[in-house]
């Protein structure tokens, strides 16, 4: 059994801190290990990389709260789902996953992803023409935040409104806990933005368009066809998915070059190395710091660890992704670095569905960005910086730039 351990700030953390010194002394611990304070009775915490991408593969963790081991263990009790719309492909396991991954798959094409590319373009372009009439620009909510934002919606066939909602409710989210009034009407809100793309969903049914929420609500297999349920939950999923995370990743990798000028000066050799230094970019520093929670339907032995049946597990991608026994000076930011085999995405069933639309996306803004500002640099001392308090998430709440002769 491995040690029992005080949760550090592993999920988030307010302060400016740099997590991967801490996290390279809690690997001298073990790859494995059990944590308090992160999960009603803790969690086992995955902190190395071999053990991570075994247990990515292991049938015996699962995602559904609701498997029928876990539901037997809490004698028969059922558990609603986390965002009380139903199963998405994060939060199932075969043959559901399996099912739901078959119709989804086909609207994610290399096609369907690469003709946003001149639109990313543009977007980013005018976002940019707007920082420079201002003369000042944060990098999240000017840029990084817009740009996956629009896509997702964009690439869905979702109105300007449903943009502005759903970026109202991640915001209110990222505030932390609420109570009262405040609960009140995020609940509110919520339910009027299910009743928005429930009222899409209902209009593709009638008038297919060329987008992909027609893709979805036509996608069939074997005469097997989404639910409104269903469609609904992996709507709201890929708005999460495809705006929250690359918005991260963008503030970070910015941020990681304004540290590292040599890199920058390595990327500006070659234009087309935004786009293939994405995965390097990942692994450095990624949006994520944690998996979602997966569950133990029975005893998982890895890297000699014993994980008992019914555990919590979660997965530290930051400490995997510096993990000095896979990767040579894991804390360096190498953008040559070839192979990058990172597990930012995911690994197995679970990896990330929109990954070639995110290495678009993070490719193009970051391009864009340096060509169109030179001598770009942080605008406040870098201590003033704040991570954002969203669950698992790493980055940070706003990155104010400036540029020209200093």
């Amino acid at each position: 059994m491995g040690q029992t351990t005080k949760m550090p700030p592993l999920v988030w953390d307010s302060t400016n801190r740099d997590p991967y010194p801490r996290l390279r002394q809690l690997r001298q611990g073990g790859a494995v290990q059990l944590f308090e304070g992160l999960d009603p009775g803790g969690a086992w915490v995955v902190l190395g990389y071999r053990a991570m991408e075994s247990l990515f593969r292991d049938p015996r963790l699962v995602r559904d709260r609701n498997h029928p081991v876990l539901v037997a263990q809490r004698g028969g009790r059922r558990e609603r789902p986390i965002r009380g719309i139903g199963i998405d492909l994060v939060s199932s396991d075969p043959p559901i996953h399996t099912r739901l991954r078959r119709l989804v798959t086909p609207a994610f094409s290399g096609r369907v992803v690469q003709s946003l590319s001149g639109k990313i373009e543009t977007l980013a372009h005018t976002l940019l023409d707007r920082a420079e009439a201002a003369g000042r620009l944060e990098l999240i909510a000017d840029y990084s935040e817009p740009i996956p934002l629009k896509m997702i919606c964009e690439l869905l066939g979702l109105p300007e409104r449903a943009a502005l909602d759903f970026r109202w409710l991640i915001d209110q989210l990222n505030r932390g806990t609420y109570r009262g009034f405040r609960k009140l009407r995020l609940m509110w809100q919520r339910w009027q933005f299910l009743k928005l793309l429930r009222g899409e969903i209902e209009t593709r049914r009638r008038e297919p368009r060329d987008d992909l929420l027609t893709a979805l609500v036509r996608a069939e297999s074997e005469g097997d066809r989404l639910s409104v349920d269903e469609l609904l939950a992996m709507t709201f999923l890929l708005l999460v998915g495809g705006y929250f995370t690359t918005m991260h990743l963008i503030g970070n990798a910015t941020l990681a070059l304004l540290r590292h000028p040599d890199q920058l000066d390595w990327l500006r050799v070659d234009p087309s190395r935004f786009h293939t230094s994405v995965d390097e970019f990942i692994r450095f520093d990624g949006p994520l710091s944690m998996t979602p929670a997966n569950y133990t339907v029975a005893d998982v032995e890895v890297e000699g660890v014993v994980i008992p049946c019914g555990s919590t597990v979660r997965m530290s991608l930051l400490s995997a992704n510096h993990d000095e026994t896979v990767f040579s000076a894991p804390d360096r930011l190498d953008l040559s670095r070839d192979p990058c085999p990172h597990l930012g995405f995911g690994h197995g069933i679970h990896y990330c569905l929109g990954a070639t639309l995110a290495r678009l996306e993070v490719g193009i803004a970051l391009r864009v960005l340096f060509e169109r500002l030179p001598q770009l640099r942080l605008a406040i001392p870098e201590s003033q910086l704040v991570r954002t308090r969203f669950p698992i998430a790493h980055g940070f709440d706003q990155l104010p730039l400036q540029w020209g002769p200093t």
